[in-house]
């Protein structure tokens, strides 16, 4: 006779599944992967549910092996203790099954069925071992299992992405790891901006397209499934991945057409991720294709993606997103309009009838925080090539003017209120100057500069300190040679070159308005005062950003200038066709 299950054992069942059912949750395109949580659950709720003929004390010793291993297989938290564990609970259970001089085996009968469940419960540990150990590291859709790194491992040589929006991290694209686990890979990792820490975010084949959710905690990255060369284009899946380390999870794998997922942008509420399908890039280029490219959004839990579409339109890009509701900013041939998520799109901004000359877009940070105005680029065409690009200033009624004509370098930014709209411009001699707008009063400001722009292959890049006293511009002012940063100080109109720091480029500001700067090998922060304070890396080993030229990892400085002109063929295209 089987004894009465107790609390003991119900609890033991709920531990044990409990981690089974959220294994089954978290991959629900994979179950076949997860056969060792799933069947060590089966296995205890089959043991709880039956009287068995293990002793009381073995049994319940095995089970806590059982729950540990299980609880270790579904968080993540210790995947080296996953194998022991288990590994232990089935020679604990298969030693107790298998006493030959168990007093309860008193019939041939009960001893038969003392053997059978034996090699039940022997076949699905086994079977469970055997996928630990085989399981590979790659999986193909769902969440992708992220492989503890080495305790030495760390980013030597690396690009800087961008700041979160609380100004707590730092997204790197490594090009070189300390001791990786694959050296065949590449990595994003996220660098705490306080502790100087390096986390290792996702592995594998990432593009230099990212976008952070607005509460700082995840990364929306475009990634292959396998390795490419700098002249070699090949798809790219759309993937999520924890800022602090974990499994990321494949929401849109790479198309089976010739085309990617492109331009990642999170929703300000977190829930969805709006992204480009157009033709597959090569590395720091993208290749011109004769189909227009197609807008999406997916949800950031996954799911089937919906196009985002404009009726009576060919082009439809997704520009941004708005942020008061979970609508979006498209770019078409007719002009700019707004996706609400319900109702009939509008009308902000109408295209020229020369045809599409002037032609309006948006690019990323065009959409002010506050959600109230909108910065678009306008682009002229004149007799045949681009003329002219202008800056643009609209509410979502659609009063809109041009507020800055023949903007360049492409460089402007919203203070994080959402109030003030700046933007650079090259005037004569190369000088630069400042341009703000208050949006509320429509007062405009110009602040001259004592910089110069050396070089116009790469852009001038303009970020808000989080007080909004304070403008950051990094780019060549010394001369061709140089990557410099300065800082303006809208109170007082004053614009010094820092020269405590050379080769560096912003790559944001902290929460504590300390910007962060960085070389290829190095971050530290600088304070408004010029002081700098090393945070991550060896300062003195870094290499020269001149060494990058060329082969494509800088692309990501140059963004707006590539979609820029990716916009403009696909208007030239457009305009051939009418």
């Amino acid at each position: 006779m089987g004894r009465r299950l107790g609390w003991r054992d119900l609890g033991l069942l709920a531990l044990a599944w409990v981690p089974a059912l959220y294994a089954a949750a978290v991959f629900p395109a994979g179950l076949a992967r997860d056969l060792p949580t799933l069947a060590v659950a089966l296995y205890a709720a089959w043991r709880l549910g039956v009287a068995l003929t293990v002793p009381p004390r073995a049994a319940f010793a095995a089970s806590g092996l059982l729950v540990g291993g299980l609880w270790a297989a579904a968080l993540k938290c210790c995947p080296a203790a996953m194998t022991p564990l288990l590994a232990l609970a089935a020679a604990l259970l298969l030693a107790s099954l298998l006493a030959v001089g168990n007093r309860r085996h008193r019939t041939g009968q009960q001893a038969a069925a003392a053997g059978l469940r034996t090699a039940v419960v022997g076949g699905c540990l086994v079977l469970a071992l055997a996928v630990l150990w085989c399981q590979p590291a790659g999986r193909p859709a769902g969440h992708l299992a992220a492989s503890p790194e080495p305790a030495a491992t760390r980013p030597a040589m690396f690009i800087p992405l961008e700041v979160d929006p609380r100004g707590e991290r730092l997204a790197l694209f490594s090009l070189r790891d300390l001791d990786p686990p694959d050296p065949d890979t590449f990595a994003l990792w996220s660098l705490n901006l306080q502790t100087g820490q390096p986390t290792c975010s996702y592995r594998g084949f990432p593009f230099l397209m990212t976008s952070w959710c607005p509460a700082g905690q995840s990364l929306a990255l475009m990634a292959s499934r396998t390795t490419w060369a700098e002249d070699e284009a090949v798809p790219f899946g759309l993937v999520t991945a924890a800022a602090a380390g974990g499994a990321s999870k494949e929401l849109l794998p790479p198309p089976v057409d010739g085309t990617s997922w492109l331009y990642p942008a999170w929703s300000p509420k977190g829930n969805q991720i709006a992204a480009w399908k157009m033709a597959a890039p090569q590395l720091g280029s993208l290749a011109p294709t004769d189909d227009l490219p197609r807008s999406y959004a997916v949800s950031a839990s996954g799911g089937q993606p919906r196009e985002l579409k404009i009726p009576g339109c060919r082009l439809a890009l997704f520009g941004g997103w708005m942020a008061d509701q979970p609508g979006a900013f498209m770019i078409t041939e007719k002009g700019l309009f707004a996706l609400p998520p319900e109702g009939k799109p509008r009308r902000l901004v109408p295209a020229g009838e020369a045809p599409l000359d002037p032609f309006p877009f948006v690019i990323d940070r065009g959409v002010s925080p506050s959600g109230k105005h909108l910065a678009y680029l306008e682009l002229t065409f004149g007799k045949g090539d681009l003329e002219r690009v202008d800056l643009g200033l609209t509410d979502l009624r659609g009063k809109r003017r041009v507020v800055l004509r023949d903007l360049y370098p492409v460089a402007f930014d919203w203070s994080r209120n959402g109030r003030w709209l700046a933007a650079a411009q090259v005037v004569r001699g190369d000088a630069l100057v400042l341009h703000l707008w208050d949006t509320e009063s429509g007062q405009h400001r110009v602040v001259k500069t004592p910089l110069k722009l050396a070089q116009r292959e790469y852009p001038v890049r303009l970020q808000f300190s989080p007080d909004q006293r304070w403008l950051a511009l990094d780019g060549q002012f010394r001369n061709a040679e140089s990557w410099d940063i300065a800082l303006c100080d809208l109170q007082s109109g004053q614009t010094k070159l820092v020269e405590s720091v050379r080769e560096h480029l912003a790559a944001g500001w902290r929460r504590d308005n300390m910007l962060v700067i960085s070389t290829l090998s190095s971050v530290a922060l600088l304070g408004t005062d010029g002081r700098v304070q090393p945070i991550y890396g060896d300062r003195a080993a870094a290499t020269d950003w001149r060494e990058l030229v060329g082969c494509g990892v800088l692309e990501q400085q140059r963004e707006r200038d590539r979609q820029i002109a990716l916009v403009r063929d696909l208007v030239t295209g457009l305009r051939a066709a009418r």
